[in-house]
C-alpha cells in the first residue's frame, strides 16, 4: 500500500460474497463492522473495497447486488485511524445511502398533510415555509416522526425535506405511486439528502444524524456571516494543537500542498463544529472538509479527514454551475465560499478541547440537552432496523438552517435563523 506523500496513487479492491472471504483482520473495528456487513448481506448486498493509505487511511466501499452490479446509490466513502475504522465509515455510510434512497419509500405510512398547516405548524421557522403557505389547498406527503426526547409529542414532517430523489424533477416516479399533486418546483430547492445515520444501534445512528444537521446548520450560519454579514470568522491557531492533532494537521497540509486554515464554525448551540479549508488557487477550486462532535478535538480530526478524503481519485464532484446564482450577487458570494479575503482579516483562537460522553446513549442525552438549551426539539424517524439490531434513521431539527445547500448551487435563502443571524 501507498504511503506519506501518495494518496490515492493506488488502492487494492477486496470483493467479499461471505464472511468467509472477507477483506482481512479488521482489528478494532472488527466487530461493528461485522454488525453492518451481515446487515447488508440479509438484503443481498456484498461489499466490494478500495483502500488508501495516507496521513488518515481511507476507503470506498460499493454495495454489490447478488448479480454483481452496484446497487443504487450504495457507495459509501470513509476515513479513520486505521484502515479498520475507515471500512467501518465507508460501509455503513454505503448501507445508509442505499436504505435512505427510493428504497425507504414506505406507501403505507405516508400520510398527506395541507400545505399551510405544515406552514403554520412545525416548520414556520424553516426557510421553505412561505412557499408551502403559496400552495393552499395542496396537500403534502408526510411521514410521522417521533421526539427523540421522552416525554415530548411527535411531529409530522414533509418527506422533501430529507428526499431530493423524491421532490426533485424525476422524482415524480415516486410522488405518483403514492398519489402525490403537490408542485415542488420550489419546495425540492430545499430538499437536501441530510440528518441521515446508520450505526449497531439507535442511539449510535441518532447521534451520527444530530451531528450531520448540526454540522450543516453551523456552515450556513458561517456563510451568511461572512458573505452577507461580513463579519469575520475564527481560525483555531494550529500551533496551540495538541500534539497529535498539530502532526495531522502538518500532515494534510504537506498532502494538499496548501495552507489548512481551522475555521471554527461553532454556534449557540455550543456543540463544537469545524471547518478545514483551503483557499482557492489559479485554476484550482477550493477545498473543505466539515465535522461537528461533542469534543473539539473530535471535531477537528474529522474535518481534516474529510478535507483528504475529497482528494480520493474519481470522488470528487463536478463543478457546481453558479450561473443562475449571478442576478443574485449575495447568494452567489455565498455559493462562491471563497474565504480568500475574509481570513485575512479573521480573528485567531487557542484550540480548547471540552470533554465529550463516551456512551452513546450519553451522548445522545448531551446533544439533546444542548439542542433544548438552545430551544430546538429533535424528531426522529426509523428508516430501517436490520437483523443485529443495525439501525438507519432520519433526524429533523426544524428551524436548524439548511441554507448551505447554497453551496451547490441551489437558489436557495437562509430561514429566519439565517435572517437573524
Amino acid at each position: 500500500m501507498p504511503s506519506g506523500g501518495e494518496l490515492g496513487g493506488a488502492c487494492r479492491l477486496w470483493p467479499s460474497g461471505a464472511p468467509s472471504s472477507s477483506p482481512p483482520a479488521l482489528g478494532g473495528g472488527e466487530p461493528a463492522t461485522a454488525a453492518i456487513e451481515q446487515a447488508a448481506l440479509s438484503l443481498g448486498l456484498r461489499p466490494r473495497w478500495r483502500l488508501w493509505a495516507g496521513p488518515v487511511s481511507l476507503a470506498e466501499c460499493d454495495l454489490l447486488d447478488e448479480a454483481g452490479a452496484p446497487a443504487s446509490g450504495a457507495r459509501g466513502l470513509g476515513k479513520g485511524r486505521d484502515q479498520a475504522e475507515a471500512r467501518l465509515y465507508a460501509l455503513a455510510e454505503a448501507l445508509e445511502r442505499f436504505l435512505t434512497g427510493p428504497t425507504s419509500l414506505d406507501s403505507a405510512a405516508v400520510r398527506f398533510i395541507a400545505a399551510e398547516e405544515l406552514a403554520d405548524g412545525v416548520l414556520a421557522e424553516e426557510a421553505s415555509a412561505p412557499l408551502l403557505r403559496q400552495l393552499t389547498g395542496s396537500e403534502i406527503a408526510c411521514y410521522a416522526y417521533q421526539a427523540v426526547h421522552a416525554g415530548q409529542e411527535g411531529a409530522t414532517i414533509p418527506l422533501y425535506l430529507g428526499a431530493p430523489w423524491y421532490a426533485g424533477q424525476d422524482g415524480h416516479v415516486y410522488r405518483d405511486r403514492v398519489g402525490d399533486r403537490a408542485d415542488y418546483q420550489g419546495l425540492s430547492r430545499y430538499s437536501v439528502q441530510s440528518g441521515y445515520g446508520l450505526a449497531p444501534t439507535q442511539d449510535e445512528a441518532t447521534v451520527h444524524a444530530l451531528l450531520e444537521t448540526v454540522e450543516r446548520d453551523a456552515c450556513s450560519l458561517l456563510t451568511v456571516r461572512t458573505f452577507m454579514s461580513g463579519r469575520q470568522p475564527t481560525v483555531i491557531d494550529p500551533h496551540t494543537l495538541p500534539e497529535d492533532l498539530a502532526l495531522l494537521h502538518t500532515r494534510a497540509q504537506r498532502e494538499l500542498d496548501a495552507t489548512v486554515h481551522l475555521i471554527n464554525a461553532t454556534t449557540d448551540l455550543d456543540i463544537p463544529t469545524v471547518l478545514a479549508y483551503c483557499t482557492p488557487g489559479d485554476g484550482t477550486p477550493y477545498r473543505r472538509g466539515q465535522a461537528a462532535a461533542l469534543a473539539t478535538r473530535d471535531a477537528v480530526t474529522a474535518a481534516i479527514t474529510e478535507l483528504l478524503e475529497s482528494q480520493l481519485p474519481h470522488t470528487a464532484p463536478p463543478p457546481t454551475a453558479l450561473t443562475p446564482l449571478k442576478p443574485y450577487p449575495a447568494l452567489h458570494r455565498c455559493a462562491r465560499f471563497d474565504f480568500t479575503d475574509a481570513l485575512q482579516r479573521a480573528h485567531t483562537t487557542a484550540f480548547f478541547d471540552r470533554p465529550s460522553p463516551e456512551a452513546p446513549r450519553a451522548q445522545l442525552d448531551e446533544l439533546l440537552a444542548r439542542l433544548a438549551a438552545a430551544g430546538f426539539t429533535a424528531y426522529r424517524r426509523h428508516v430501517a432496523v436490520l437483523p443485529g439490531e443495525v439501525s438507519a434513521v432520519h433526524t429533523v431539527v426544524p428551524g436548524l438552517e439548511r441554507f448551505f445547500a447554497v453551496v451547490k448551487g441551489a437558489l436557495v435563502l437562509p430561514g429566519p435563523r439565517g435572517r437573524t443571524c
